[in-house]
């Protein structure tokens, strides 16, 4: 069993834990909320075990890793995206954090502009078979 004072080194706090893992702090502090990512409220702190956050969050990103979502513009003038298929991704999350407006498709019909695009390791998006 280990001593407080053996952990006292080890424990990171919310912005440094974020920053160490190049994640956003809200983001985090989310995730350490719902339970996905192993975390200690201390008072009004988030406290962290670098090793254990790190792998929970390995373990969120290659679970994304291995969905996509097809989305669409529904006209190229429209702020509309139209998502084919699940609306917890990550990405359908991030697109509703920065204003757009998102909606789920029912129909599977796909239009010209249409793109794939799956949520990759490094957060960069490049759609499939695409040259970017």
């Amino acid at each position: 069993m280990m001593r407080m004072h053996e952990h006292r080194e080890s424990l990171l706090p919310l912005r440094r834990m974020a920053a160490r893992l190049g994640v956003p702090y809200r983001w985090l502090r989310d995730q350490a909320k719902v339970g996905n990512v192993p975390g200690l409220k201390a008072g009004n702190r988030w406290l962290f075990v670098p090793d254990k956050a790190e792998a929970a969050v390995i373990s969120i990103i290659e679970a994304a890793a291995n969905r996509a979502i097809d989305y669409c513009l529904s006209d190229p003038m429209d702020d509309c995206v139209r998502v084919f298929g699940s609306m917890d991704h990550p990405m359908v999350q991030w697109m509703k954090d920065r204003g757009f407006n998102v909606v789920q498709q029912s129909e599977q019909r796909m239009i010209d502009w249409a793109v794939n695009l799956p949520a990759n390791d490094d957060g960069a998006l490049s759609p499939i078979g695409g040259d970017s």
